[in-house]
């Protein structure tokens, strides 16, 4: 019969200042990965960006009356009350 192999150095048991190391990696990991999505996710998220109907609406709100009332008649004439109400 031959004797059972040598237990290898990942088999044996960890030391104090490694299970400290593992518990550390254990809570650091998942907080590194949140503060990461925080700083992307907040990345420019003071600045507007705006769809393209929100952006029409501000560039014809921000008009004055007689230039919406031209648009209005030639372009989109179907929220003319919504963008007056808009100016307003």
């Amino acid at each position: 019969m031959t004797s059972p192999p040598p237990a290898l150095a990942s088999e044996s048991r960890p030391t104090g200042a490694e299970r400290g190391t593992r518990a550390f990696t254990r809570w650091c990991d998942p907080l590194l990965l949140g503060l990461v999505a925080v700083a992307i996710s907040g990345f420019r998220s003071w600045s507007p960006s705006f769809w393209h109907d929100e952006a029409a609406t501000v560039s014809v709100a921000g008009r004055d009356i007689p230039d919406m009332v031209r648009l209005l008649f030639d372009v989109d004439a179907v929220h003319g009350a919504y963008y007056l109400g808009m100016h307003a």
